[in-house]
């Protein structure tokens, strides 16, 4: 096939990759968000005139997890701009691409077993399971998707 043709992928693989482009994006803004919050001044605890201490909650949250928040940014935009990448030549019909998402997929796979050890929400648990297991499953075994990117 030439180079400059753009494959037929299927339709269901147009989905996986618009839902991973629009997560893509969230994933970038979140870690611009993170980011920034980093540099956000941090007002300094009042003395009060009856001896007590004033500070903001928020100022007190910024302070102690700004160097949290500015390592999961630094996490987060990379992550969310490689995906977005794989995610724009999916849709092109990129072999490399697909195996890029199942690879991305099945970690969300292990990301999702080792935070449901960890506790929280059995719905958010579920999901994180079941929707990069299929979609990972889809992008390997389906057999129009790999005579598409064949």
């Amino acid at each position: 096939m030439k180079e400059g043709v753009k494959k037929e992928v299927p339709k269901e693989v147009e989905l996986i990759a618009v839902l991973n482009i629009i997560g893509s994006i969230f994933l970038i803004l979140i870690g611009i968000f993170l980011v920034i919050i980093k540099f956000i001044p941090v007002a300094e605890p009042q003395l009060m005139p009856d001896g007590g201490i004033s500070f903001s909650f928020f100022s007190f949250i910024l302070g102690m997890f700004s160097q949290t928040f500015l390592t999961l940014g630094l996490v987060f935009l990379p992550l969310g701009i490689f995906n977005l990448f794989v995610s724009i030549y999916l849709r092109k019909g990129r072999n490399w691409a697909r195996i890029c998402m199942i690879i991305l997929m099945f970690m969300g796979v292990i990301g999702s077993v080792v935070s449901s050890i960890m506790g929280g929400d059995i719905v958010s648990k579920i999901l994180g399971l079941i929707v990069p297991g299929l979609f990972g499953g889809y992008l390997l075994f389906n057999k129009k998707v790999k005579e598409a990117f064949s």
